[in-house]
């Protein structure tokens, strides 16, 4: 599917000289093609609300290596390269918070980012430190298994249509702790959709 929408965007480029309103009314089909096609309903990053069907494969039991109390060490560069590799590759954000369609683009709204997201039954949580609705309980260890194995901090299988962890299992170590000493500094945001 990702090819497709690939080859399907790259010759949507290269269509002849069109204004910008037009590229955007072609692309606008595609992106939401390619978004759809990874949220079916009634599968997320979270387990449902109560009294809706899950997928079969997030009840599967999992068979997850142990938690560590291991903490990467926060250093300047780790930070500088964490915020880079959140906002500008992993684009984090276009998920883990609200975005402003109105804006070209659809960035994430200024002062919300990383506070979490909630589309009908698929939730994508809210990494601030935030007491109530975010992160500010779960160990470094426990991010890292979420972004590279698909773990959720509670132990259920994080579907890999939705968080792409699959893609970030080679991620370099590095990156890895960068990426989470970066989620370490943002600022709370309460965000009252459940966790």
């Amino acid at each position: 599917m990702l090819w497709f929408a690939s080859l399907w965007f790259s010759r949507a480029a290269y269509v002849a000289p069109m204004n910008r309103t037009g590229l955007e009314i072609t692309l606008l089909p595609a992106a939401v093609l390619v978004f759809g096609a990874g949220c079916r309903p009634n599968q997320g990053v979270l387990p449902s609300e109560p009294g809706t069907q899950q997928s079969t494969s997030l009840k599967l039991a999992v068979n997850a290596r142990p938690l560590t109390d291991h903490q990467f060490e926060r250093t300047a560069a780790r930070l500088a390269r964490g915020r880079y590799l959140v906002k500008g590759i992993g684009e984090c954000f276009a998920c883990h918070g609200p975005f402003d369609l109105k804006a070209p683009g659809w960035p994430p709204i200024r002062g919300k980012e990383g506070s979490g997201f909630k589309f009908s039954s698929w939730v994508a949580p809210n990494l601030t430190p935030d007491r109530e609705t975010g992160a500010v309980t779960w160990t470094d260890d426990m991010l890292a298994r979420a972004i590279r194995e698909g773990i959720a901090h509670d132990g259920h299988l994080l579907d890999p249509t939705i968080m792409p962890y699959e893609f970030y299992r080679s991620m370099p170590d590095e990156d890895l702790a960068s990426i989470i000493v970066y989620l370490r500094s943002l600022p709370p945001i309460r965000n009252p959709y459940r966790r």
